[in-house]
């Protein structure tokens, strides 16, 4: 198979489109890196996050709509997760989709909640593990769709942003937008996030989390009674960092139609907060799948994450 084709359509689209070449480069980077809100930084899908948040754009997994808009193939279901910060914080994620106007669609929720505090709103993940009652939060609310083009996958995502904190509150709207090609047993992704303006809801100068993403995927392969698929990504952030990600899951099903799995992850940490390495678990029963994830933290405490997709 000739992948050349593929690969110099993939990198066309993906260099020639303007929102990404102007909006999310030129532009995004040259600002303070302060940002915010911290919702858009975190974990959204339990199975990613085992992988070190890394997501695999393949399995007809709603959460694409959180990661990467050209992932939304294959739709049907939904999937959603709970993950807990210490004692005060907590974060809710809920995603669906199926097929819809020639193309996929997918609709998502990122519902966080933390203490409030004088200084604003937390810009770390450590932050999130301070005691306190919860009198701040952010909601996003994502739709995206995404069709095959010139042999490509490509996806957009618009989001509506509202951030509280204490009795300041503030809302806005922000895009992803990606592209996928198939390379033979691999899947090339490309992705700019969180294209917009920041809400306002402290004194502080801040700015949304723009983020591009390359990421590599790799199909199930079979290695003896076990199934393995992985991937890795580069993020690089508007202030400059470049977050290098990556996780395998292997999966065993000794019985059809019953599935162990098992994840583990590594990813780049350069603010305060988590750790490098995730661990997941899973176990998937017909089209019922119940998820866990871990990643630990500075301190005391860590984060856990619950998970179930349903198909």
């Amino acid at each position: 198979m000739n992948i050349w084709p593929r690969l110099h359509r993939f990198m066309w689209l993906l260099l020639g489109c303007p929102l990404l070449t102007a909006t999310s480069i030129a532009t995004a980077w040259a600002q303070a890196a302060n940002t915010s809100p911290i919702v858009l930084s975190l974990p959204a899908s339990t199975r990613a996050l085992g992988l070190g948040n890394t997501f695999l754009p393949f399995g007809g997994d709603p959460d694409a709509v959180f990661y990467q808009p050209a992932a939304l193939s294959g739709l049907g279901g939904a999937s959603a997760g709970l993950q807990v910060y210490g004692s005060s914080s907590v974060l809710a994620t809920f995603s669906a989709g199926g097929a819809i106007a020639g193309g996929q669609a997918a609709v998502g929720v990122q519902s966080l909640l933390y203490p409030s505090g004088a200084g604003g709103p937390p810009q770390l993940i450590g932050d999130l593990m301070a005691d306190g009652v919860s009198g701040g939060g952010e909601v996003v609310g994502s739709v995206g769709w995404s069709r095959e083009i010139l042999g490509l996958r490509a996806g957009i995502t618009g989001k509506l942003i509202e951030q509280r904190n204490g009795g300041a509150r503030d809302a806005t709207g922000a895009v992803d937008v990606g592209v996928a090609a198939e390379a033979g047993p691999f899947i090339l992704s490309g992705s700019a996030h969180n294209l917009g303006s920041a809400p306002n809801v402290s004194t502080r100068d801040v700015s949304l989390p723009r983020m591009f993403v390359l990421g590599a995927a790799f199909e199930t392969q079979v290695v003896g009674p076990l199934d393995v698929t992985g991937g890795a990504q580069m993020a690089l952030r508007r202030d400059r960092e470049v977050i290098p990600s990556g996780g395998v899951e292997i999966r065993w099903w000794p019985i059809q139609g019953r599935t162990f799995v098992g994840r583990v992850g590594a990813r780049g940490t350069p603010e305060p907060g988590a750790q490098p390495f995730t661990f997941g678990a899973a176990f998937i029963a017909d089209d019922l799948t119940v998820e866990y994830a871990f990643e630990s933290m500075d301190g005391d405490g860590n984060a856990h994450r619950f998970g179930v997709r349903w198909r």
